[in-house]
């Protein structure tokens, strides 16, 4: 890919600037693994949705799950799973401490009965960060 259609994304170095993350494994391959504009900042560390998200979906009794980020004073974004399934609060806190870093903890769990996505599938962040708020208000 030489550019996007407006000219733009390719750096003065030659490189395309796509906004996606990854990393290169021992034998040269490429992982993408999610969208630089996605990232969280909590407790001062930086955490992709994704990977909590992985985490959380191996979880017995998580159906669905989708992580997002909402202002904190003090963890800057703090850390909220939105899940779908039967999985309690205590169940999920449980899984997730000895697989996931202390700041990617999620400090709060949202239940919903489904999630929001578009008709690709993807999930609707900006729909993500109202229901959490509307959660806990």
């Amino acid at each position: 890919m030489a550019g996007y259609l407006d000219g733009s994304g390719v750096d003065p170095d030659g490189w395309l600037t796509t906004g996606d993350l990854g990393k290169i494994d021992a034998f040269g391959r490429l992982t993408v693994t999610g969208r630089a504009d996605d990232m969280l900042i909590s407790g001062g560390c930086n955490v992709h949705p994704l990977e909590v998200e992985s985490c959380l979906a191996a979880c017995p009794g998580v159906r669905d799950v989708a992580v997002i980020g909402l202002p904190d004073p003090v963890w800057g974004d703090l850390i909220v799973a939105l899940v779908v399934g039967d999985a309690t609060a205590q169940g999920i806190a449980d899984w997730c401490r000895p697989r996931l870093p202390g700041a990617a903890l999620p400090r709060r769990i949202v239940h919903l009965g489904s999630l929001p996505r578009n008709a690709a599938g993807k999930l609707e962040r900006p729909a993500l960060r109202r229901l959490a708020r509307e959660a806990h208000a």
